[in-house]
């Protein structure tokens, strides 16, 4: 999975500005994972999902509120519930 410098530098920047939301290195790892994951998955750029999910709250109200349970999960019913949950908010077709 390869990430371009630009998504790596604005993550950085995401990750500085929510790090008052007590976020730890694993939550941070989690969402790299989940962001990496459906980009494999979905055949889309890192930067595209990234952008998806924070555009459509996935982020920000799915994945990091869920993060205790959401990281228990095995690596594809992960992929097929954020992808259900992308599709219902309408973020993917």
């Amino acid at each position: 999975m390869a990430f371009s410098f630009a998504f790596l530098s604005f993550f950085r920047n995401f990750a500085h500005n929510i790090y008052s939301w007590d976020m730890r290195t694993e939550h941070l790892d989690f969402i790299t994972f989940c962001v990496g994951s459906l980009s494999d998955a979905l055949r889309m750029s890192a930067s595209q999902v990234y952008g998806t999910l924070r555009s459509s709250g996935v982020l920000n109200d799915y994945i990091v509120p869920c993060y205790d349970v959401l990281h228990t999960f095995s690596k594809d019913y992960l992929v097929e519930e954020l992808t259900e949950v992308l599709k219902e908010r309408g973020a993917l077709a």
